[in-house]
């Protein structure tokens, strides 16, 4: 999350991390990270550009906000709360939001959104909506390989970290 610049995430993650191992080194390490000088306007410049995977560093403001006026890591993040509560109607909405706001580029909220929705077992009128899920989420799948795969010229397979 941090590394692409999804600030309000990362201290999302630390948050729950330290809730549940309050020890925890590496919630610890990010939020030493968090709280220095490299995320406010340094190393990680407020998260002003973020990237979509393709590394081209795709600008944020072509997210919008919500009715509400939160921003697909603000939904992310409250979906995330939602999901720890166990509303998960309420969180599919929220991680749906997201995921349409970002336009997929918050992938995880888009398939958070599939999860919780299979929970509830929201299949939708005629199970259309689970067959839109799937679709969805093989979409995100093939995008994700398609960003983080490489192949060599031996023909051994190489997975980078977003």
């Amino acid at each position: 999350s941090i590394r692409r610049g999804q600030v309000d995430m990362a201290r999302t993650y630390v948050r729950t991390a330290l809730e549940v191992d309050p020890k925890h080194a590496g919630a610890l390490e990010l939020q030493r990270i968090l709280s220095s000088d490299a995320v406010g306007g340094g190393v990680l410049g407020g998260g002003s550009t973020s990237s979509n995977g393709s590394g081209d560093g795709e600008s944020r403001a072509a997210d919008t906000t919500d009715e509400n006026g939160k921003t697909p890591e603000q939904l992310y993040n409250e979906g995330t709360e939602l999901f720890a509560q166990k509303k998960h109607a309420l969180a599919a909405k929220a991680f749906q939001r997201s995921c349409d706001i970002s336009k997929g580029r918050i992938g995880v909220a888009c398939t958070n959104a599939v999860y919780c929705r299979t929970n509830i077992l929201d299949w939708g009128t005629n199970g259309t909506q689970f067959d839109a899920d799937m679709n969805l989420v093989e979409t995100i799948t093939r995008m994700e390989v398609a960003s983080y795969r490489t192949v060599d010229a031996s023909g051994n397979v190489h997975w980078k970290r977003s």
